[in-house]
């Protein structure tokens, strides 16, 4: 239960990798089980439809009095507020939710129900945000984990002036006493598809985008090496170690879709070589769709 305009409303907070997330979005209905364990607590799932024949569960157990007087309340108000938050607790998106539940079955289920913990916890303020840009978001989020390790900080989408004109160095960009970090951005976009894609078509997107991925950061390798100047993103000229080891991230949205991958590194992970051109750099989509229950 948390504080509403009204009074106390049931919510459910859901606090889950980005990429599961992104699932939640964009789906007609979410489906929330209930379930009574041989010990007499009751645990919750929520089904993330991320595979048509396998959807991935992100499941709790009651833990405390709250909870129940929540579930006594859907049996008279189905109306539950719902808010997502990714890996570092951060409210990407909230709405409202109306379940259908079966009040017998919920009865039978709250009969003699246990709990982990008897004391009621505070009630909570709920933050409601929406940040639907997979491209801007990863790169917001690589550049709050990075900014505060120097003095100096992280810049995001720098740019190089090489003679054949200025364009976008890398995502994010700091130095230290010994080196330069280089780090490269890729978002899966799935917020702007037509269809919904499955895991197995994330796998071969994301592997597809480290290869790219490699190829930038070789080429922003050599535009350094050969002292072209680099630009911050308020105009100023950056002063960045060009000559000891440079270390090169490939942020990614979810690890796990590599897990399988076994044709990265090797000749296929080899940095350019040559004139050193990198592809052109990936268009970052947008989208205004909202959650929706």
């Amino acid at each position: 239960m948390s504080q509403g305009d009204t009074g106390l409303e049931p919510t459910l907070v859901i606090k889950a990798p980005i990429l599961q997330l992104k699932y939640l979005l964009v789906a007609d209905r979410i489906t929330l089980w209930l379930l009574r364990m041989d010990d007499g607590l009751i645990a919750y799932a929520l089904e993330v439809p991320d595979d048509p024949q396998h959807p991935a569960l992100l499941w709790s157990i009651a833990q405390n009095t709250d909870w129940i007087t929540a579930l006594q309340t859907l049996l008279h108000d189905t109306r539950c507020v719902l808010h997502l938050f990714n890996e570092i607790a951060v409210n990407v998106a909230s709405t409202e939710v109306r379940f259908n539940f079966d009040a017998d079955g919920i009865q039978a289920l709250l009969t003699d129900a246990r709990i982990l913990h008897n004391e009621d916890p505070d009630a909570m303020r709920d933050t409601v945000s929406a940040i639907l840009d997979d491209g801007a978001q990863q790169e917001a989020l690589a550049l709050w984990l990075t900014d505060s390790l120097t003095i100096e900080g992280a810049h995001v989408n720098p740019t190089v002036t090489a003679p054949s004109g200025s364009r976008e160095l890398c995502d994010v960009i700091f130095g230290y006493d010994h080196g330069t970090f280089l780090i490269e951005s890729k978002a899966l976009n799935v917020l702007t598809r037509q269809q919904l894609p499955t895991r197995d078509e994330l796998r071969g997107d994301v592997v597809k985008h480290v290869k790219k991925a490699v190829k930038q950061l070789g080429g922003a390798i050599r535009y350094l090496r050969l002292g072209y100047p680099v630009i911050g993103a308020s105009g100023e000229a950056l002063e960045l170690d060009r000559e000891s080891p440079m270390h090169l991230i490939i942020l990614v949205p979810d690890l796990s879709l590599l897990s399988a991958a076994d044709n990265l590194g090797g000749s296929d992970g080899a940095a350019p070589s040559g004139s050193g051109r990198d592809d052109d750099r990936e268009a970052i989509g947008t989208s205004q769709r909202g959650c929706r229950p």
